[in-house]
């Protein structure tokens, strides 16, 4: 079951010095292939906050067992974009503002902190890896074909790396779990017109705090990165992204 998500995988993330376990790399595991085609069907709309995700119908869709599925979608629920409800169902992780905000805040707490132990076992291949990922991405916002998905990953990658160079693993699983789905959602929020496209090179102040080695920089930094990204649906008085999609498209 190859799908094209992993040829374009191949071609958009670079190479990475670290050895990765559990990151975006191709697999050959069925769970692991359904699971990020349903990652992708999250990230670009096709499954919107609260969507049901029925073992028996994605198996059928995709030709697999309901075994896989269900494997498939613990794995989700563990990366923080599915909820299972006990003797229910599965469902897409619906955000609330307050929800988003606890994530923010908890990520505006643990990043940092990942980013300052991971400076300290930066070396030049990692640098050089990661100014090419931030060239990507700057490249991709360019881009009048611009995938969120696929640049999602890319910017995924960026951060995920430096939480794994912080070489605390309780760090970086924490960290994934709480920011995977603030990826998706903000995905939403510009599908949706509601969140412009960020400007070009916003990695790069990141990368220049990061050479300083110096904690107050490297905080600044990460914090400024991503603390504006949400505004537009924190400030509104809106109970979910479903009900705020909604009113923009009446």
């Amino acid at each position: 079951m190859k799908t094209g998500i992993y040829k374009r995988m191949e071609t958009s993330i670079p190479s990475a010095p670290l050895v990765q376990t559990g990151s975006f790399v191709l697999a050959d595991s069925l769970k692991t292939q359904m699971a990020a085609i349903i990652k992708e069907m999250i990230f670009n709309g096709q499954l919107k906050p609260g969507d049901a995700l029925r073992e028996l119908h994605l198996a059928r869709k995709f030709q697999v067992s309901q075994a896989t599925v269900r494997e498939a979608l613990l794995e989700l629920e563990q990366h923080g974009l599915a909820v299972r409800l006990a003797n229910r169902s599965t469902t897409v992780t619906r955000l609330s503002p307050g929800e988003v905000r606890d994530r923010l805040e908890i990520r505006s707490q643990l990043e940092p902190l990942a980013c300052i132990r991971a400076a300290g076992h930066l070396q030049g291949d990692d640098f050089r890896y990661l100014g090419r990922l931030a060239t990507k991405i700057s490249r991709d916002h360019r881009s009048p074909n611009y995938s969120f998905y696929e640049t999602s990953l890319t910017d995924y990658q960026f951060h995920r790396y430096l939480w794994q160079k912080s070489g605390s693993t309780i760090l970086c699983a924490t960290l994934e779990q709480v920011t995977l789905p603030l990826f998706a959602f903000i995905g939403l929020l510009r599908q949706a017109g509601l969140e412009e496209r960020r400007p070009s090179d916003t990695h790069k102040p990141i990368l220049e705090a990061l050479r300083s080695g110096e904690a107050d920089p490297i905080t600044h930094a990460v914090r400024q990165h991503f603390k504006n990204s949400y505004n537009h649906f924190l400030e509104s008085e809106s109970e979910n992204l479903q009900t705020l999609l909604a009113g923009q498209s009446g």
